[in-house]
């Protein structure tokens, strides 16, 4: 399980290699990176990304710890803490958060946090825009929601 990511690199190269496809530069780079050399981190991620999609608070509450989990395998993967960001916006959306003066400011600790770490994580970008429009800082918003489509055309959760 520890080449897990040299295991789909090879599989993304060959399937490439066998469309005859031309892929930028960016493309190129996009397809190299895991965000985290740890199985288990990731692993943890992609759980907790399942969970918050669902929607529920009690897949928010497990959504939270999987992420938790997630960072402390791995303290430098962005994207947990930008899903902690996330959470911690769908629990001021839906009035779920124990202090709703705090859920905001939680979330841009965590989505700023995730860009310090990765400013090259679109979910990092997605998450502070979502939180400067909550706060209804629509050029903000507007521009990292436009950095996360310049960082990844194919990203479908920011597409519009």
């Amino acid at each position: 399980m520890t080449d897990i990511f040299e295991v789909q690199d090879e599989v993304v190269q060959k399937i490439v290699g066998a469309l005859a496809v031309t892929l930028t530069k960016g493309e190129q780079q996009r397809l190299r990176r895991h965000g985290t050399s740890n199985v288990e981190a990731y692993e943890s991620w992609l759980r907790a990304r399942a969970l918050l999609t669902r929607g529920g608070r009690d897949s928010v509450i497990e959504a939270r710890a999987m992420y938790r989990r997630a960072i402390e395998l791995d303290t430098s993967f962005a994207a947990p803490h930008a899903g902690l960001a996330l959470a911690a916006i769908a629990d001021h959306a839906s009035g779920w958060a124990l202090d709703s003066a705090q859920a905001l400011p939680e979330a841009e600790r965590w989505a700023r946090r995730a860009l310090e770490l990765n400013d090259q994580e679109p979910l990092s970008h997605m998450a502070l825009g979502n939180v400067l429009l909550w706060r209804r800082d629509h050029e903000g918003a507007l521009a990292e929601f436009d950095r996360m489509i310049a960082l990844d055309p194919n990203f479908a959760q920011g597409q519009r």
